[in-house]
């Protein structure tokens, strides 16, 4: 079979919030690795939900595929590439969310009502509304057809090694400030999944307390 098959590739594709977000919640798997908890405050949250309905959200959400990362591993016989893939797709699992999780994550949340947003907003038929704190149940039918019709951009790699997916994250980021820790924790290593996972026992958060700033600390919990 030609090699051509299995290079790595990138396929860009723009998706209606509607059809999209419930498979963005249900079928990614967030690797620790690359994506830690959530760490937008309301503020943030809000402002992307406003650049949603004004169409200024350009950023592209990450994924690696995980049907064809299987695929090339099992090829390359990479045992510990394809057991990774595997463990997510058990789990009934389509991608690898490498970025975007905190923008998946807030679009789910708006829609479940979790949170209120307030301003000016334009509906889908070019309608002004002013909003004062109003979840998104309480929107008139034509701003919510307006945040459904949204489009989010898609970038889904395929073909890659798990060991590769390093390397796309802190590509992808490569013009924000990751911070040291933040880019030792992209490497998928033995020595670095001993270090994250004693970063989330309670030992650590007793210890992390007493030497690390607040803000520091939210940074490394993202």
């Amino acid at each position: 079979m030609s090699y051509y098959l299995y290079s790595p590739t990138h396929v860009c594709r723009q998706a209606p919030i509607k059809e999209s977000i419930r498979e963005l919640n249900d079928k990614v798997f967030v690797d620790n690795n690359f994506q830690r908890r959530p760490w937008w405050d309301l503020e943030r949250k809000q402002n992307f939900i406003r650049s949603v309905f004004e169409g200024a959200n350009l950023h592209a959400i990450l994924l690696a595929d995980i049907e064809t990362g299987k695929e090339v591993s099992s090829r390359d016989r990479d045992e510990l590439s394809y057991q990774k893939y595997v463990s997510a797709w058990d789990q009934e699992k389509k991608y690898i969310s490498l970025d975007g999780q905190n923008r998946a994550n807030t679009i789910w949340d708006f829609m479940e009502n979790k949170f209120r947003v307030t301003g000016t907003f334009v509906d889908e038929d070019g309608v002004s509304h002013s909003l004062i704190s109003t979840l998104f149940k309480e929107m008139p039918q034509r701003l919510r057809d307006k945040f459904y019709n949204s489009k989010l951009n898609l970038t889904i790699a395929k073909n890659f090694k798990y060991d590769q997916l390093s390397e796309l994250f802190l590509n992808n980021n490569s013009d924000q400030s990751l911070e040291a820790p933040e880019r030792r924790n992209a490497y998928n290593t033995p020595f670095s999944t001993i270090i994250r996972e004693f970063s989330e026992t309670d030992t650590y958060s007793a210890l992390s307390d007493r030497i690390v700033r607040p803000d520091r600390k939210l940074r490394m919990e993202d």
